[in-house]
């Protein structure tokens, strides 16, 4: 697992998926086959490819360990969702295998030692995890954790939601939201004396750390 420190704090990565997926006419729909023949050396062979000279775009957390707690930002596409859409890839919808969750098992941590989820922006490949099928109900799949949110970020989503329903966010965010876990915070929060967001960075190592 790449892993990478920081000061005190260790930043490693979580992958839940790492395989071509996306239709590069798709992906950029300006383009043409002809714009992508001179790269072809490089887009192809590929033995997961369904079709040669897709593109791969890695679903990942970051998992930050800092002397007081485990953070893990973002959670990408996560099992049992409906995934459907002209831009997202058929793999990801309803997704099988506990991925993510048996990859941060390997680096020792079960859900129950995250102590906080990141939100870093509500889209559908960012949030699947927060949220487990348990019995047929959507649950948090990190029990003890505070899912921080933007308030900025929340507010435009809830607005479209209530116009026309959003199948991720009924599945992955409202559930958090209604079990009281989320913590809506303003884009200058910080977490400890550690992690700190300002604006769309994540500043670790304290007010004088480094910017990611």
């Amino acid at each position: 697992m790449l892993q990478h420190e920081l000061g005190a704090v260790r930043i490693q990565r979580i992958i839940e998926s790492e395989e071509p997926n996306f239709d590069p006419l798709v992906l950029f729909p300006e383009t043409t086959e002809e714009d992508w023949k001179p790269y072809e050396g490089w887009l192809r062979p590929h033995p997961k490819s369904p079709v040669l000279g897709y593109l791969t775009l890695t679903l990942q957390s970051y998992l930050l360990r800092t002397r007081h707690h485990n953070i893990l930002v973002d959670t990408c596409v996560g099992d049992h969702k409906t995934r459907k859409g002209s831009y997202t890839p058929p793999g990801w919808n309803q997704m099988t295998g506990g991925v993510l969750l048996r990859n941060l098992a390997l680096v020792g941590l079960r859900p129950e030692d995250i102590d906080y989820v990141m939100c870093t922006h509500l889209h559908a490949d960012h949030v699947g995890w927060n949220t487990r099928l348990v019995n047929g109900r959507w649950v948090p799949t990190f029990p003890n954790a505070k899912y921080v949110m933007s308030t900025r970020e929340l507010s435009p989503w809830e607005s479209v939601h209530r116009e026309s329903p959003l199948v991720h966010f009924d599945d992955s965010v409202l559930p958090v939201i209604q079990s009281g876990q989320a913590m809506l915070v303003a884009n200058d929060y910080a977490l400890d004396d550690e992690v700190a967001e300002t604006g769309s960075d994540l500043e670790l190592g304290g007010r004088d750390g480094v910017r990611s």
